[in-house]
């Protein structure tokens, strides 16, 4: 794991989209957000997987302006650890592979739409590449559990601050999940 300092290109390259496509919410919403599997239309399917991590439904302050900030953060921390290149490729992996493969699996009705799903993926691999490194069991513990504790202080802090009464716990921990194969898979390769 190489720690420098480098200018999180990607992570800003993906908060200009989010910023973009989001002047543009009320026209792509409608018909790129939510997914429903009684949709017959193969295009419009095609184009939700794709597009429902990019566009914020919910209320600005109380969902793409947190969106933002957090993929700042985790995404320039994780970006600065395993490089732009990378964290591009990890980025098009969760949209183009992992997610369309887990909406097959998952059969259900996805709620919503915005880039957390994508930034609980940044938290979860940070952190198990941490734990993967680091040499104490109780921190390796710890670091592996800390994503499960972001996700709750996340949710936490929606319902009570935010007053949001629907959530997407669900993807949040399949974002997770993608989050420890790929950290898994950045630890064997290097």
């Amino acid at each position: 794991m190489t720690t420098s300092y480098s200018i999180p290109y990607t992570t800003f390259l993906f908060i200009i989209i989010l910023i973009v496509i989001q002047t543009q919410r009320d026209v792509l919403k409608k018909d790129y957000c939510n997914m429903d599997d009684k949709v017959d239309l193969l295009n419009m399917r095609v184009k939700k997987y794709f597009t429902t991590h990019l566009i914020h439904a919910g209320s600005f302050w109380g969902h793409f302006i947190p969106n933002i900030l957090l993929t700042l953060i985790i995404g320039t921390l994780l970006e600065t650890t395993v490089g732009s290149l990378r964290m591009f490729l990890y980025i098009m992996c969760s949209i183009f592979i992992y997610w369309p493969i887990m909406y097959l699996f998952i059969k259900s009705y996805r709620e919503g739409c915005g880039f957390s799903s994508i930034y609980f993926s940044f938290v979860s691999i940070y952190f198990c590449l941490i734990a993967l490194y680091e040499k104490s069991v109780f921190l390796q513990i710890l670091f592996i559990f800390t994503p499960y504790l972001f996700l709750f202080i996340l949710e936490f802090t929606g319902k009570s601050i935010a007053n949001t009464s629907v959530s997407s716990g669900g993807v949040h921990i399949l974002s997770i999940i993608y989050g420890y194969i790929v950290g898994l898979i950045e630890y064997m390769i290097v």
